[in-house]
């Protein structure tokens, strides 16, 4: 019986044009065959008349009655044929997915898209776009690069959960050490550069971002340059940096800037305790440095902070000044007794 309705269907729609052959649960034809119009230019040829710039061929899954996987081809208006994925089939759906050709009257770029939306259309909200130049754009259709990820709200002033629809990388292999999610630069075989978090501690949460610049030939190893660790530290040169910048190696800068309090103009005010000249020289014969400088060995075992040690050298040299200002009083006081003893002697 369900046989005999299909064929009185096909009958009716397609008319006289096309023979039709049953073997077994089989209907077939060699001819071509036109729905909609008597005159097919195709070996199957859908047309409906007066549609518009739209006309389409759907198919409803057996299973599921309200799935349909439509099939639109329009000729006009600023979108063009479609492949539409509909998970109901009345006017207003929970889920249409399309592939979508634009038209050039649309945006002037006969583009690919991937739109979604609640709406039995296919010219609902884009998502991906491919545009005809061979750019890609994701939450943009008009990409300017190769590849273009667009969020106008990515991120908050304290990434908050809901803010974080951004580029995602995850590891299955969590331990102190190991580096996952990373970004690779490349030319052919050979690593050029790399970025790539590593975990610095039992605790999965904390995890620092490793930066590669030293490049190598082929399967061989790559070598880390800087590391932000979790703690907001810079090293360079140095993957344990200890402080806000650390470098494992030599500087070069025009200027240096050192924010300091408590200069040592200290020295010239009253009530200093300017040590003597003998209380100097007997701390070197001890100590075998200044006082208040380091020695040589606890510069060789914890360094100097720049911005200390010139204070406490400035210190030394406004002292000095002292020293070499009471000398020269004394210098005057001499000169002018052997002037007198000159003088009495003539």
């Amino acid at each position: 019986m369900k046989k005999i309705v299909l064929i009185l269907g096909c009958s009716f729609a397609i008319g006289i044009n096309a023979q039709w052959t049953e073997n077994g649960s089989a209907i077939t034809t060699t001819d071509i065959v036109g729905v909609g119009t008597t005159s097919p230019l195709a070996s199957f040829h859908v047309m409906k008349e007066d549609a518009g710039v739209k006309s389409q061929f759907s198919m409803s899954m057996l299973e599921a009655t309200d799935a349909q996987l439509d099939i639109v081809s329009s000729s006009g208006g600023t979108w063009g044929s479609a492949i539409n994925f509909i998970e109901g089939n009345g006017v207003s759906n929970t889920n249409v997915w399309s592939l979508v050709r634009q038209t050039t009257l649309g945006s002037g770029d006969s583009g690919l898209h991937i739109n979604y939306g609640t709406q039995n259309r296919h010219d609902n909200t884009t998502y991906v776009t491919f545009k005809n130049d061979g750019k890609v754009g994701i939450g943009t259709a008009v990409p300017s690069q190769k590849l273009e990820i667009y969020n106008s709200n990515l991120f908050n002033t304290n990434m908050n959960p809901e803010s974080q629809d951004h580029i995602s990388f995850t590891s299955n292999t969590p331990g102190i050490g190991n580096f996952f999610g990373g970004i690779t630069w490349k030319t052919g075989s050979r690593r050029r550069a790399a970025i790539a978090a590593v975990q610095e501690h039992t605790d999965s949460d904390h995890i620092g971002l490793a930066f590669f610049t030293q490049g190598t030939d082929g399967p061989g190893p790559i070598y880390e340059s800087l590391r932000i660790a979790r703690n907001g530290n810079i090293g360079i040169g140095t993957t344990t940096p200890d402080a806000k910048l650390a470098v494992n190696g030599n500087i070069h800068a025009k200027e240096v800037k050192v924010d300091l309090m408590g200069w040592p103009d200290y020295v010239f005010k009253k009530g200093h305790d300017l040590p003597t000249l003998k209380e100097v020289e007997k701390h070197i014969q001890e100590k075998g440095h200044l006082i208040n400088i380091p020695s040589a060995s606890e510069v060789e075992e914890n360094g100097i902070q720049l911005g200390e040690m010139n204070k406490l050298l400035l210190e030394k040299i406004e002292e000095l000044t002292l020293y070499v200002i009471e000398l020269k009083k004394e210098n005057q006081n001499q000169q002018k007794e052997i002037e007198q003893l000159k003088k009495q002697k003539k």
